[in-house]
């Protein structure tokens, strides 16, 4: 039995992928369906880690041939990651048959397996033995254009949910995690691309030599990756979803004027964007309309997303701190906190994208005056 430094990686990744799996399936929110689809990712990270384990301590010489389990696992991490995304970052509804849907592919690769259990001197079997590297090359091509198709599957995901926060949400909602799951994800997956092209070719180079232990160490890096989110953010697996566009109501040109000056007055008057985690939901709730009408009116009126419409009054109040005597011994991003901001990164763009300086520039102006 033979211990190398890849191997005890290997194991760390084992073990921290199953305390994961543990702790994910013990959260009770909202979101748990959504954990589940995570926790059987990760799940399967560990079964195709221990996998490799097994052969390289030649704890046992070759996995078996038992409906291919470790080569259908590979089937199967587009497809669940996509519902994970989908639950967790939408008022998606789990539907099996949908799922079934996105089965077909590992389905498919599970009953092209099939001959491989029947006896030895069957013609079949005789056959795909024949043709194993006709057949390795169609199965992990397969694997690795499925797995780049459910990556930009979720890359987009990710790119609606971001547009549909700023029209609901006046902070910043994208999940950080998220993205680094698909950067990690797509590093994986062009090593594993390269590799397999290198294969097919037999055109050797250093990828073809390091590039498939890449994405073993990206396998291992995800689950401390996840685990580290999990551990200093552990609300990111509670997140709130997106609200549920519906049908858009035209309204009357009097009717959207009347809603457009009761939105000022209250922006005005109540201050709401003092709030640094405001919702369009509760906007529409403080002046008793429908959320889709609001988004409408913010949209058709002012012109604006509600991230945008929410921020810009919050820069007009930072002003009116800055400017205040009183407050010439608070720092930048104290007065911003002050006006409803609740990151650095979110105000510097907003206010440099709003008044073309930059928070400091302006307050440095307003000192020489």
């Amino acid at each position: 039995m033979k211990f190398t430094f890849f191997t005890i990686l290997l194991i760390l990744g084992i073990l921290q992928g199953s305390i994961f799996v543990i702790l994910l399936y013990r959260i009770k929110d909202r979101n748990k369906q959504a954990n589940k689809f995570l926790s059987v990712f990760i799940f399967m990270l560990v079964i195709t880690m221990l996998g490799r384990v097994l052969i390289d301590t030649n704890l046992i010489k070759k996995l078996p041939n038992f409906l291919a389990l470790p080569d259908a696992i590979i089937f199967l991490y587009g497809p669940i990651l996509y519902f994970y995304f989908k639950k967790l970052i939408s008022t998606y509804v789990f539907r099996k048959k949908e799922f079934i849907i996105h089965l077909i592919p590992v389905c498919i690769f599970l009953l092209s397996e099939i001959p491989l259990l029947l006896e030895e001197s069957n013609p079949l079997r005789i056959v795909w033995t024949e043709h194993t590297r006709l057949r390795y090359i169609l199965i992990e091509g397969s694997a690795v254009f499925l797995n780049i198709f459910y990556l930009v599957l979720n890359i987009r995901q990710l790119q609606r949910y971001k547009k549909s926060s700023q029209n609901n949400f006046s902070f910043k909602q994208s999940p950080t995690y998220l993205s680094v799951i698909l950067i990690l994800i797509g590093i994986c997956l062009t090593a594993w691309f390269f590799s397999y092209i290198s294969w097919i070719s037999g055109y050797y180079n250093p990828l073809s030599m390091y590039g498939y232990i890449v994405i073993w160490f990206t396998m291992v890096f995800l689950t401390y990756v996840l685990a580290f989110f999990a551990m200093i953010q552990p609300k990111l697996f509670k997140m709130p979803v997106e609200i549920k566009k519906e049908k858009q109501t035209l309204l009357s040109s009097d009717e959207s004027m009347v809603l457009k000056e009761k939105l000022t007055t209250l922006m005005l008057d109540k201050k709401p964007y003092l709030k640094p985690r405001l919702t369009l939901q509760e906007l529409a709730e403080m002046i008793d309309v429908r959320i889709n009408i609001v988004s409408y009116v913010i949209n058709e009126e002012f012109k604006k997303n509600f991230n945008d419409f929410v921020n810009e009054y919050r820069i007009q109040e930072f002003i009116h701190l800055a400017k205040k005597e009183e407050n010439k011994k608070l720092t930048i991003l104290g007065l911003a906190y002050e006006a409803g901001f609740n990151s650095k990164t979110t105000f510097n763009t907003t206010f440099k994208k709003k008044l073309g300086k930059t928070p400091f520039q302006f307050v440095k102006e307003q000192k020489k005056q």
